[in-house]
């Protein structure tokens, strides 16, 4: 009996090891398939881009190609793989991002794509047979740390630095006052608006109209015989002088007439009438 105990004492500590280890060998597993973010976060500042995540060779030239004068111990050549790094800055604002970089693929310039915290951006980096100081662009970063990744979608740039700074913005005035001195009140009060949001904001719009417009085919036509614009009616248009055109059988006619409304008539060539765009009919309905 109590060799049979002390088998099963036996069988049970070896159980609970093995589960243990199991246990630990699957707390390793699960932490390697989670995987650790470690990548060093940089200032503000230049840096080296061959030092950067993502980057699995320093390259010296461009297999034959020699572009000398780079400032580490090499450089990036975006090829199949991103280059990413992460950036820490004090303040939400606007930050200017510049590389020294090389591009020898395509004389007509070579699309290269930057990603700031998941938006992509493109730039169109010209041939340069030399390291050349390159703006990217000015962008919005959020306070703490920033991600920003080269994306290699069409690549084949060269890379030796990266400097990331505070962009210097110029700074944006605008005068309340009109230029015409006769303008309507309701003029002014807009303009006194515009100026107040100027720099501060971003108005935005959607045009309703596209193309000709609301296109309006009217029955005026051109009376050659008496040099007069009229319609069915009888009723006679202003012409607007020295704006006359000349058809392929050489007829003359003119191109804009005009009534006591201001309404701007133009002359179309297929159908030899008058028309013009209601650009109103939005707020007719």
């Amino acid at each position: 009996m109590m060799k049979k105990n002390f088998k099963k004492s036996i069988a049970g500590l070896l159980a609970a090891l093995t589960c243990i280890s199991g246990m630990s060998a699957f707390s390793v597993i699960a932490e390697e398939e989670a995987g650790t973010d470690d990548s060093p976060v940089l200032a503000l500042g230049t840096h080296e881009v061959e030092t950067m995540e993502g980057v699995d060779q320093i390259w010296t030239s461009i297999y034959e190609n020699q572009i000398p004068g780079y400032s580490g111990e090499g450089f990036a050549y975006l090829t199949s793989s991103p280059i990413s790094f992460k950036i820490e800055v004090d303040e939400e604002a606007m930050y200017q991002i510049d590389v020294r970089a090389a591009q020898i693929l395509d004389k007509g310039g070579r699309l290269q794509t930057i990603s700031i915290n998941g938006i992509d951006y493109t730039y169109n980096m010209p041939y340069l047979d030399k390291w050349t100081e390159v703006t990217f662009g000015v962008f919005r970063l959020k306070k703490g740390v920033n991600e920003i990744v080269l994306k290699p979608q069409y690549g084949y740039g060269a890379y030796d630095t990266i400097t990331v700074q505070k962009a210097v913005l110029p700074e944006v005035t605008g005068d309340s006052v009109p230029c015409d001195p006769d303008a309507t009140p309701e003029t002014k009060s807009l303009m006194k608006y515009l100026s107040s949001v100027y720099g501060k904001h971003i108005l935005t719009g959607q045009q309703e109209i596209y193309g000709g417009g609301h296109g309006v085919q009217t029955n005026i036509r051109y009376d050659a015989q008496n040099d007069q614009c009229i319609d069915e009616n009888g009723k006679v248009y202003t012409i607007i002088e020295g704006d006359y055109g000349e058809d392929d059988q050489g007829n003359k006619f003119p191109w804009h007439c005009t009534d006591e409304t201001g309404i701007d008539y133009v002359y179309n060539t297929q159908n030899h009438v008058y028309g013009y765009n209601d650009y109103d009919q939005e707020c007719n309905y």
